[in-house]
């Protein structure tokens, strides 16, 4: 009753109220007899509740309601991390983080995603291509999440973009930060490059960040394998937003945290000069300093732009890298796999010595070996005569080793060949490595069912058969035989290691192998002899070439065809390890020019032109060094 007369209603029977007439309603309201003192109470006391309930909210609930009012009105958005700068041993950048623009798509704002696209090409033209793509990434997740469109824009299309964004409802153009790759091809295969985290990376993580526009993760080399090192934390940005979530103004930016630089054993101006050198080819060098182990080099080509991926490859580049019989996107140094060819004569002549037989037992060398009903070929048709030890290995007759690998066995030789490095992966930044294959006996029982022949062995002398090795286990193995030291490689600079212990080998036996590998360049008859060093620098090394196709008896007696002669994926490899000085060593380095042919033509002048770079570079600084200071100017009289 209160209610009804604070209100100034009277309470009508519903029954008669229907059988009003109109002209009933016609007639003028009856008046309303002016309010009662219980009904002023009522009102009253209504009036006090409504007052007491807001000075309530305004004094006890202000912080409560300001953040609920502050949350309608503020919006934060994720700002992907920046990663980790990378540097050579000099302090030369080779990695680096720069400004970029980037447009992006909230769906559930944007609506008809098509629509949206299309309003958004009168300004930034939008491919069938990545129409697709954004359509397809819209349709992976929650609508409220932003979708990238493009990955780097240009200041004219970020700026057009922006005055025009009240006609493009949903489109965010956003800056920030993204990867730089300075040295473009030359790093490629080391360092990687950054890319779009895949749809299982980003269930596994769990973390919002991995959706956020313009979060990258490693793909490949060190951003892959050194990801959680190089990945610097999230920041936030907060930012005014209408009713309908378009941004209004940037309120706050909170940058995340960037790791601190990574530096590489890598000598940047040394790559550079490697991809230089071996322009137009198929290959891989790897360079090391020989007394640390410390990779200097690590290079291929043909490579690829890292550049190209941050912001997504097109359909056509990745064609064309992934098309190429020369595999531009393989890391050859370390997942190439070869047969090493006469390179391995070292480590039979090490395993025989090892085994006691003496250097200066000889065989004679006619051109052919017979085993049986078969006949293995010396590569100098005629033959070297008789032939010891150290002539074995600078005139690198087969010959020889066919003879003495047979008479020291399979299990010798692979025993001398991993105490080398050979058929080991290494504790490198590097994914994917491979660990080639050093056989034996067990190994061809397991993997064939058969037993190892005599055969076998005869091809394994030689660096043939089912010997595989990478470029980078041929650096390791002569960074060894020049040091006397069971290196490792490595390639971060900061990291605390301990001292190498010397190699499981009598130093004599070592002295020996040196001596034959600095004939190889310095001695008349020795295979690399073009390969000498400038300056009077003395260098040892060791050529090989690697047959991939098998040579009939019928085309032997017909005459080997030339390697110019045939198609280029059935040319020899051709390969060369050396160190230098001889007395001294200081680098060692290990070629290998696919389907190049002779080792001793296509790839020891490839070593011989790094060596020369390396020492020329090294005498200017050293000539730098020891300039006397400039003389003090005199004192102005004035």
């Amino acid at each position: 009753m209160c209610a009804h007369a604070a209100l100034g209603y009277r309470s009508l029977d519903t029954a008669a109220g229907r059988q009003l007439t109109d002209a009933n309603r016609s007639r003028p309201p009856a008046p309303v007899p002016p309010p009662r003192p219980a009904d002023r109470r009522c009102a009253g006391a209504f009036g006090l509740a409504l007052a007491g309930r807001l000075a309530y909210l305004s004094l006890f609930k202000t912080d409560e309601y300001t953040l609920l009012a502050e949350d309608n009105r503020v919006a934060l958005r994720l700002i992907p991390p920046s990663r980790a700068v990378i540097y050579d041993r000099t302090g030369k950048p080779l990695a680096l983080n720069r400004n970029a623009f980037r447009l992006t798509m909230i769906p559930e704002e944007a609506g008809d995603i098509d629509a949206a696209l299309d309003r958004l090409a009168a300004i930034y033209p939008v491919t069938d291509e990545e129409r697709l793509r954004i359509k397809r990434a819209a349709a992976r997740q929650a609508s409220f999440q932003p979708v990238e469109i493009a990955a780097d824009l240009d200041w004219d299309a970020f700026s057009a973009i922006s005055v025009r964004l009240p006609e493009l409802p949903g489109i965010q153009p956003v800056q920030l930060f993204t990867r730089s790759y300075p040295e473009g091809a030359a790093f490629a295969h080391l360092l990687g490059y950054i890319g779009p985290p895949s749809e299982a990376q980003v269930e596994a993580a769990d973390d919002p960040v991995f959706r956020a526009p313009g979060f990258a993760v490693g793909k490949g080399g060190i951003e892959q394998s050194l990801e959680t090192r190089l990945r610097g934390t999230a920041g936030v940005a907060k930012v005014e937003v209408n009713a309908r979530g378009r941004i209004i103004r940037d309120l706050e930016r909170i940058d995340g945290k960037i790791p601190p630089p990574l530096t590489l054993t890598i000598d940047r101006d040394l790559q550079r000069f490697v991809q230089d050198r071996l322009a137009g080819e198929s290959a891989s060098v790897i360079v090391f300093d020989a007394p640390t182990g410390e990779i200097l080099a690590l290079a291929a080509v043909p490579g690829f732009d890292p550049n190209s991926f941050i912001g997504g490859i097109s359909t056509a580049e990745w064609r064309a890298l992934t098309g190429d019989e020369r595999h531009p996107l393989l890391n050859k140094p370390v997942q190439g796999q070869y047969p090493p060819g006469s390179t391995f004569k070292m480590a039979v002549a090490l395993a025989a010595l090892e085994a006691g037989v003496p250097p200066e037992d000889s065989v004679v060398c006619t051109g052919r070996y017979q085993l049986g009903s078969h006949t293995f070929h010396c590569w100098r048709r005629r033959g070297h005569g008789r032939v010891d030890m150290a002539s074995g290995i600078y005139s690198s007759c087969d010959t020889y080793f066919y003879a003495t690998g047979r008479r020291i066995g399979a299990d010798a030789i692979a025993a001398m060949a991993r105490k080398l490095g050979l058929g080991e992966t290494f504790d490198l930044p590097i994914p994917s490595q491979k660990s080639g294959l050093v056989p034996d006996a067990a190994w061809k029982r397991r993997r064939y069912n058969a037993a190892w022949q005599t055969g076998d062995t005869v091809n394994y002398a030689i660096g043939q058969g089912y010997l595989l090795t990478t470029p980078l286990q041929l650096g390791v193995m002569v960074a060894r035989l020049a040091s006397g030291l069971a290196l490792q490689p490595h390639l971060v600079r900061d990291e605390a290691r301990p001292p190498p212990a010397p190699l499981d080998l009598n130093p004599g036996h070592l002295a020996f192998v040196r001596n034959a590998m600095a004939d190889v360049v310095n001695r008349g008859g020795g295979t690399a002899r073009a390969a000498r060093l400038q300056g009077g620098i003395l260098m040892a090394g060791k050529t090989g070439t690697a047959q991939v196709r098998r040579i009939t008896m019928a085309e032997r007696r017909a005459g080997v065809r030339r390697n110019e002669d045939l198609p280029w994926k059935q040319r020899d490899h051709a390969l060369f390890v050396c160190f230098a000085p001889v007395d001294q060593p200081r680098y060692a380095c290990a070629v290998i020019v696919d389907h190049g042919g002779s080792g001793s033509k296509a790839a020891a002048p490839v070593a011989r032109d790094i060596m020369n770079f390396l020492f020329a570079r090294d005498s200017a600084a050293l000539a730098d060094a020891q300039a006397p200071d400039a003389p003090d100017a005199p004192e102005s009289p004035l």
